[in-house]
C-alpha cells in the first residue's frame, strides 16, 4: 500500500472513529441508566483501560508494520488458527461498531431536520422499519461512507482531517456553551444507591458476578465497560500501519494522543452533561441538544451541536 499517512492524519484517523456519536449521547446514556453522575469516573476507568491497550497496540504494530492490526499480530505470536479466531472477532467489533454509529447518526440527523422545521420525507418514514425512517438514513450513511473508502486512503485522510477539525470545533463549543449553564445540584448524589436494573439485559460483567443491579460503586464500573467501546479506534491506527509514513515512531506517536486528547474531551463532556440536567432526564435519543434545551440555551447552540455530531 502506499505511504501516505504521517503522524497527523494518523491522529485524525482515531479522532474521527473515537471522537464520533458516542460523545454526543454515551454520557448521557450511562449516567441515566447505570452510573448517575459518576459516569465521569466511568469514562477516567475506560481511558485508564484504553491506555494499557493502546500501549500494547504501540508496540507491535511498530514492531509489526504491516496492514492487518491484531490480526496480524495473532498470526505472528500464534499462528493461523488464533489469527483466523482473532480476524473475525475484529469484523465483529467494527461491523457492530458501524451499525451502532450509523444508528446514532441517524438519530442526530432527525433531530438536526426538526431543528430546523424540516420534517423527514414520507417515502423514508413509510418504507422503513425503523421508527421515524432512520434504518433508510443509517443504510444511505454506510454506503455512502464505503465509497469514499474505496477512493483511496489520499482522498478519504484528507476530508477525514477537515471532518475531524469541524467535529473538534463542535465539541468545544458543546463543553464551553454548557458550562455556562451548570447547576451544582445535579451532581448530587455524585454515586447514586445501588438499584436494581429496570429491566434490560445484563452486560457480561453483571453476567459473571451474578447481579443486575446498576448505580452504585457497581454501576461505575459497568458503565465504564460500555463505555470502553467508545474508545474503539486506536486499533484502527495499527489497522493503517502499511498506509503510514515512518510507521515505527508515527503509530506510537499517534495513538498515545490521540488517546490523551479523546479523554480530555470525554470527561469534559460528561461532566458538562450532568451538570446540565438531573441525570436520570439524559436518556434520550439525542442527549445533549435537549439538554441544553432545557437548561435554557439559545436555541441557536442546540441547532449547531446537531450538526457537530452529524460531522
Amino acid at each position: 500500500l502506499p505511504a501516505v499517512l504521517g503522524t497527523g492524519l494518523l491522529v485524525m484517523l482515531a479522532l474521527g472513529v473515537m471522537i464520533g456519536g458516542g460523545i454526543f449521547s454515551l454520557a448521557g446514556t450511562q449516567a441515566a441508566t447505570t452510573a448517575g453522575p459518576a459516569v465521569i469516573i466511568s469514562f477516567v476507568i475506560a481511558a485508564v483501560v484504553s491506555l494499557l491497550a493502546a500501549l500494547s497496540y504501540a508496540e507491535l504494530s511498530s514492531t509489526l508494520p504491516t496492514a492487518g492490526s491484531v490480526y496480524t499480530f495473532a498470526y505472528v505470536a500464534f499462528g493461523e488458527l488464533w489469527a483466523w479466531v482473532v480476524g473475525w472477532a475484529l469484523l465483529l467489533e467494527l461491523v457492530v461498531a458501524a451499525a451502532v454509529v450509523s444508528r446514532i447518526w441517524a438519530s442526530y440527523f432527525t433531530a438536526t431536520l426538526d431543528g430546523f422545521d424540516i420534517g423527514i420525507p414520507d417515502f423514508l418514514a413509510t418504507h422503513s422499519q425503523v421508527a421515524e425512517g432512520t434504518g433508510w438514513i443509517a443504510s444511505a450513511l454506510v454506503i455512502v461512507l464505503m465509497l469514499l473508502v474505496m477512493t483511496g486512503a489520499k482522498l478519504t485522510g484528507r476530508v477525514l482531517a477537515m471532518i475531524v477539525s469541524l467535529k473538534l470545533v463542535a465539541v468545544v463549543l458543546v463543553i464551553a456553551v454548557g458550562a455556562t449553564h451548570l447547576k451544582s445540584a445535579n451532581y448530587t448524589p455524585f454515586i447514586p444507591k445501588s438499584q436494581a436494573a429496570d429491566g434490560g439485559s445484563s452486560t457480561v460483567l453483571q453476567t459473571l458476578i451474578g447481579t443486575s443491579d446498576v448505580f452504585g460503586i457497581f454501576g461505575v464500573f459497568t458503565a465504564a465497560g460500555a463505555i470502553v467501546f467508545a474508545f474503539i479506534g486506536l486499533d484502527l491506527i495499527a489497522t493503517a500501519a502499511e498506509d503510514a509514513k515512518d510507521p515505527r515512531h508515527s503509530i506510537p506517536r499517534a495513538m498515545l494522543v490521540s488517546i490523551g486528547l479523546v479523554t480530555i474531551l470525554y470527561v469534559a463532556m460528561a461532566a458538562v452533561l450532568v451538570g446540565l440536567r438531573p441525570y436520570g432526564e439524559l436518556n434520550t435519543a439525542a442527549p445533549v441538544s435537549d439538554a441544553l434545551r432545557a437548561a435554557g440555551s439559545p436555541s441557536w447552540s442546540a441547532n449547531v451541536i446537531n450538526v457537530g455530531a452529524l460531522f
